[in-house]
Formats: structure tokens, C-alpha cells, sequence
């Protein structure tokens, strides 16, 4: 990630994101990439092995998701 076009919003591009997530894992039957989130970090954000996401929904609950280092990533 890091080209940024006038034109285009900054942030990851779908083709990024797709790239990032071949690297790690590989998906012989396809994958779906949901991002659906209003979350922008700033450019030199990086999520590391150990992190901890944690999403709050009010009247439905807690979801954590652990960070961990997959494939060839790292």
C-alpha cells in the first residue's frame, strides 16, 4: 500500500487488500473480503502479532479478535 492518486480517496485500494491477504493465506475455492468499516487509521498504522481488536455493539455484544502472524507474512 502507498500509491495515492489524486482522483482517488487515500487509503488501501481493493487491490491491495486483496494482495495482502494472498500473501498470507492461499484460497483454492475463493474468498470473500469484507471491509465494511468506517475505521480509517493514519497511514502508519500497523496492526502486530499479540494485538488485540475489540469491536463493542451495544445489545449484542463483545468480539475479540487476536492478531497472529499467518503464511508467509512474517
Amino acid at each position: 500500500m502507498g500509491r495515492r492518486d489524486i482522483d482517488r480517496p487515500a487509503g488501501p485500494y481493493p487491490e491491495d487488500l486483496v494482495s495482502w491477504l494472498t500473501r498470507a493465506l492461499d484460497f483454492p475455492a475463493g474468498v470473500v473480503l469484507l471491509t465494511g468499516t468506517g475505521v480509517v487509521p493514519e497511514r502508519d498504522f500497523t496492526l502486530r502479532a499479540g494485538d488485540v481488536v475489540t469491536i463493542d455493539v451495544a445489545g449484542v455484544g463483545t468480539l475479540r479478535n487476536p492478531v497472529t502472524v499467518v503464511g508467509t507474512g512474517g
